[in-house]
């Protein structure tokens, strides 16, 4: 086998998978950055995630925190990403049918922007996950006609400029049909991507999620997000959300790995996190059988894994 040219990867993991941190703990974000730095991938881990629930309280916390959060990333010698997420119980959707929830999930993706771009250093700032719509959320009718059209003026005309003054990226992640219905991973995001036209505005891709709906087999459908210039994000995340490595996805590892590192665009630097859960968000994310060992071993098998999947090439 051939080595994984990992010249514009950037591993990492998401601080959820840890603990719930609250918005703006400092120390807490300090105890878990120090925990991402020392995760023996491949090479060393380059970035960390953290969760906004985009709301206003939340924003003003993570504003005052911003500047100990990124001296704190810096100094361990990791990139920042927000990850934007809507919980079901809260009624914001970016395509809804009420105009007023409509312009309050607008205001919500900005928030999500101003906290990237805040964490980041100039023009690497990322807004990752399904910050444009409300997770497990499913309307009677499901898909309506023209709700896509909706979706790609606003992007387009609402969150792109947002995102290219600031210099963000913003990811938005498809997730599979137990978790959503507004984007679909494969084809479907890829046509709705092309549509709005911004190179600030992209996909989040995850291994479970391509894994469950996209049209074709995973490795291939996240290389050609990758090959169009669309993904600027990988989670790797295995089917039951357990350790990376003890399922059908973290097999296919060395094959996930080669491929996309094969198709980044010229120029393009992919970060790469695992995605774990840590217990309070096993009910959320329905993980009724989860890992008996406690999150941070977890996290360290998974980064080990995928660092001896790597020295197979060699």
């Amino acid at each position: 086998m051939k080595p994984i040219d990992l010249s514009r990867i950037q591993f990492g993991a998401v601080a959820w998978a840890y603990e719930m941190l609250v918005p703006g703990d400092v120390s807490g974000f300090r105890r878990v950055a120090e925990k991402v730095a020392a995760l023996p991938f491949p090479k060393r881990a380059e970035v960390i995630e953290i969760l906004d629930v985009l709301d206003e309280e939340s924003h003003a916390a993570h504003s005052i925190a911003s500047t100990e959060i990124i001296k704190i990333a810096s100094d361990l010698g990791l990139r920042v990403i927000v990850t934007g997420f809507t919980p079901n119980n809260m009624p914001y959707h970016l395509t809804s049918q009420d105009a007023e929830e409509r312009k309050q999930s607008i205001q919500r993706m900005k928030r999500g922007i101003a906290h990237a771009f805040s964490v980041a250093e100039p023009g690497k700032g990322i807004l990752n996950g399904p910050s444009y719509m409300r997770h497990e959320y499913f309307p009677e009718n499901g898909l309506r006609e023209g709700e896509h059209d909706l979706l790609v003026d606003i992007l387009r005309n609402e969150i792109a400029p947002v995102a290219a003054d600031l210099g963000v990226k913003v990811a938005l992640e498809p997730l599979n049909h137990d978790e959503g219905y507004l984007l679909m991973p494969g084809n479907e995001a890829l046509h709705v991507i092309y549509r709005v036209d911004s190179p600030n505005i992209g996909l989040n891709l995850d291994t479970v999620h391509y894994a469950q709906n996209a049209e074709d087999r995973v490795d291939y459908s996240l290389s050609q997000a990758l090959r169009e210039g669309a993904g600027f994000t990988l989670h790797l995340s295995e089917h039951d959300r357990k350790q990376w490595g003890r399922g059908d996805l973290g097999s296919r590892t060395y094959e996930i790995l080669k491929s996309v590192s094969e198709n980044i665009p010229s120029g393009r630097v992919l970060p790469i996190t695992l995605e774990n859960f840590c217990p309070a968000l096993h009910k959320a994310l329905k993980i009724h059988r989860p890992d008996k060992d406690n999150p941070e071993k977890i996290v360290y098998s998974g980064a080990r894994f995928i660092k001896g999947c790597y020295m197979k090439g060699f």
